[in-house]
């Protein structure tokens, strides 16, 4: 698991798919014990929301696309 949470870290961008598409920012990556490696994401230019998913989720590419950092 260790190096699926490397692939990700806090600054990296991903387009959250689907019909309102939204650019989400990883604010930090989360260890929770007993459970698969979690991250915060932020909407791009906003600090007001914060949303928790799985690194698998992230990378999945049905649900979210991986940008290059800083726009």
């Amino acid at each position: 698991m260790a190096t699926e949470q490397q692939a990700v870290k806090p600054g990296d961008r991903f387009l959250r798919l689907g019909p309102h598409e939204t650019v989400w920012v990883v604010k930090c990556l989360l260890d929770m014990d007993d459970m698969p490696p979690h991250l915060h994401l932020t909407p791009e230019g906003s600090e007001t929301r914060l949303l928790t998913f799985s690194v698998a989720a992230v990378q999945d590419d049905k649900l979210f696309k991986k940008l290059g950092n800083g726009g």
